[in-house]
């Protein structure tokens, strides 16, 4: 088998709530992701054997967490191709990290006409943000179309 191919069915199997719910079918990912074991196996680590605040103590556990911490962090940077892993901010899901980008960057960046485009494909919690910002600033917001097929028409963009 083409190791290229996306295989849904070996992908959900490192999934325990699909095991637990096999006719599950979930898309509220933006909320909450399903984790996979490997996920739910390091955090447990985590919790077991470094469970201590990162950046704020000088003892040894604490630093092997902030140590951690900071490799995942460069992790993440080398994945995205961020040539400053400073750049990697982390938070608790999607929905905060748009409100963090609305409410934090683009209401101080962005002026009076200034242009986001969304397309009419967004998940609620992508929208909300852009309309509060739109109110109290004045950008103003386009929407890409889909088609009948939900791809992006640009034509009629």
């Amino acid at each position: 088998m083409d190791k290229n191919i996306f295989n849904a069915s070996q992908i959900k199997k490192q999934f325990p709530i699909f095991t637990n719910n096999p006719e599950l079918v979930y898309l509220d990912s933006a909320a909450t992701s399903q984790k996979p074991q490997i996920v739910i196996d390091a955090v447990s680590n985590f919790y077991q054997k470094y469970n201590a605040n990162i950046h704020r103590g000088i003892y040894s556990l604490s630093q092997k967490a902030t140590d951690m911490y900071e490799e995942v962090r460069n992790k993440a940077a080398k994945f995205v191709g961020s040539q400053n892993a400073l750049e990697i901010v982390f938070s608790q899901n999607t929905n905060t990290s748009i409100n963090l980008i609305a409410q934090g960057w683009a209401k101080k960046n962005l002026k009076p006409g200034d242009i986001v485009v969304l397309s009419e494909l967004e998940h609620h919690a992508n929208v909300v943000p852009w309309i509060k910002l739109a109110k109290e600033n004045g950008i103003k917001l386009f929407y890409i179309p889909v088609d009948e097929d939900f791809r992006l028409d640009y034509q009629k963009f």
